[in-house]
C-alpha cells in the first residue's frame, strides 16, 4: 500500500464538493436522485459500456461497431447517459457537484415534464420551462402573485405556437416506479456491501488477486461480527430451538445479493435498472 506524505498537495477537483442543493431537497426527491445515482453507478460498473464510451471518445467507428453488435441498446443509452467515463466529469457521489449537474441536464428523461425543483446553476431554460427564482424569506402572498403573473405572461407570450400551451404530460422515458425506490435503496446499498467484499481482501496486499476474494462464509460471518452491518437491513435465518445462525439459508442470501447485483451492472448497459417501469 502506497503511503500518502502528509506534505504532499492533493489537489481536489471542484466539481466533487458537495453541493448545497441536494441537501435543500425535500426527502421524497432526494431518494429519487439517489435511486439514479445507483443508476449511474451500476453503467459505470458495467466494463462494455466502459470500452464503449471510450470509442466513442477515440473516434474508433469499428470498435463503437463490434459493441453494438453484441449490445443493440448501447448506443440508445449513451445518448441518454453519455460518456460517464469522461476524465471531464468528476463525481463523488449523489451530492456532489459534479453528479448534480450531469443529473440536471437530463432531468427531462427521468422525470415526467412537470413543475419540480430543480438546480438554477445547471438547469438551462427551453421554450417549454422557465426558472425562476424564490426568496426563502419571501411572504406567501408575494410568492402566488409572482407564479401567476410568469404563467399568464408565458401563455400570453406563446399563444398560438404551441410553446407552452395546454398539452398533454409527457412522460418520462425512464419512468420509474416510485413504491419501489425505498426498498430498491436499502436493497442495493446490502448487495453493494456484499459485492465489495467478494471482491476485495485488504488483509494481505500480497496475495494474488485471484485469490483476494471472501467466501460467503466469510462475508456472513464479518456481517454478524460488525453490530453497525446489520443497521443496513440485513436478515437472518435463525435456528428455532437455539437461536442460533442458520448459515446455509444465510450464505444462500449472501450469494443471491452478489449474483444480482453483478446481474443489475450487466443489465445496464441494455437500459435496464431497478425500480424502472419498462
Amino acid at each position: 500500500m502506497t503511503e500518502i506524505d502528509e506534505d504532499d498537495d492533493i489537489t481536489i477537483h471542484p466539481d466533487s464538493a458537495n453541493d448545497p442543493f441536494y441537501e435543500s431537497l425535500p426527502v421524497g426527491e432526494r431518494r429519487l436522485h439517489d435511486l439514479i445515482h445507483w443508476w449511474f453507478y451500476l453503467l459505470r460498473e458495467n466494463a462494455d459500456y466502459e470500452e464503449y464510451c471510450e470509442a466513442r471518445r477515440n473516434g474508433d467507428v469499428a470498435a463503437c461497431s463490434k459493441i453494438k453488435e453484441d449490445f443493440p441498446k448501447v448506443e440508445e443509452v449513451f445518448a441518454d447517459f453519455g460518456d460517464i467515463h469522461s476524465p471531464d466529469l468528476h463525481t463523488c457521489g449523489v451530492a456532489s457537484k459534479g453528479w448534480q449537474r450531469w443529473f440536471a441536464q437530463r432531468m427531462h428523461i427521468f422525470f415526467p415534464d412537470q413543475a419540480r425543483l430543480a438546480n438554477p446553476a445547471y438547469v438551462a431554460e427551453s421554450p417549454y420551462r422557465r426558472n425562476i427564482s424564490i426568496p426563502a424569506n419571501g411572504r406567501r402572498s408575494e410568492i402566488h402573485e409572482l407564479v401567476e403573473t410568469l404563467v399568464k405572461a408565458l401563455y400570453a407570450e406563446n399563444e398560438g405556437q404551441g410553446k407552452l400551451s395546454p398539452r398533454p404530460l409527457v412522460e418520462s422515458k425512464y419512468k420509474i416506479n416510485k413504491g419501489k425506490v425505498s426498498t430498491y435503496l436499502v436493497y442495493l446499498e446490502k448487495a453493494e456491501f456484499v459485492n465489495d467484499l467478494f471482491l476485495y481482501n485488504d488483509a494481505n496486499d500480497g496475495v494474488p488477486e485471484e485469490y483476494r476474494k471472501y467466501s460467503a462464509q466469510q462475508v456472513e460471518r464479518l456481517i454478524l461480527d460488525i453490530p453497525e452491518i446489520h443497521d443496513i437491513g440485513f436478515t437472518w435465518t435463525r435456528v428455532p430451538k437455539s437461536g442460533g445462525y442458520q448459515s446455509s439459508n444465510n450464505k444462500k442470501q449472501i450469494e443471491r445479493l452478489n449474483k444480482e447485483f453483478n446481474q443489475w451492472i450487466a443489465d445496464s448497459i441494455h437500459g435496464l435498472f431497478p425500480a424502472r417501469v419498462m
